[in-house]
């Protein structure tokens, strides 16, 4: 199936690899479809998140357990029924990553991950309760204090 996308023009995409959102995504409700496209050629730590019927909205997303070293995610049981998730080990979970025009304040969304059942293909956008994580999850910072961690005083 041949897709127009907003960063990589016409691509041909997997009609099975076509991710299903019944509820859309968090203020695009009405977009239910997409597919995951890598950014390189090696599929690095980035992917494009891209809508299938037109090419704008797309997302870039990142491993959210890439850029936190503590991070957590306990998948809610209206998630687990919606996305007939049974097993962890056919789950995949990633989150949204804001890219300003100042690169260095490149943020991920950890609040509310997207929840991938990737036996089915149903995905649903969970925001996590009760929980100490923002939306804005600076990256940048995150790889600064693994490389430089901080000394305690």
């Amino acid at each position: 199936m041949l897709i127009t996308t907003t960063h990589f023009g016409e691509v041909e995409v997997d009609e099975n690899s076509i991710i299903h959102f019944e509820e859309g995504l968090l203020g695009f409700e009405n977009v239910k479809k997409f597919v995951m496209l890598d950014c390189t050629d090696n599929g690095e730590t980035f992917k494009v998140m891209q809508a299938v019927e037109k090419p704008y909205p797309s997302f870039a997303v990142i491993n959210p357990f890439e850029v936190s070293s503590d991070y957590e995610v306990e998948i809610d049981e209206l998630t687990k029924e919606n996305l007939a998730i049974k097993d962890s080990n056919e789950v995949t979970i990633c989150s949204i990553v804001t890219i300003p025009e100042k690169i260095t304040r490149m943020s991920a969304n950890l609040l509310a991950p997207v929840v991938i059942n990737t036996t089915n293909n149903k995905a649903r956008q969970m925001v996590m309760q009760n929980s100490t994580y923002t939306t804005k999850h600076y990256i940048l910072d995150e790889v600064l204090n693994t490389v430089f961690p901080k000394k305690a005083v």
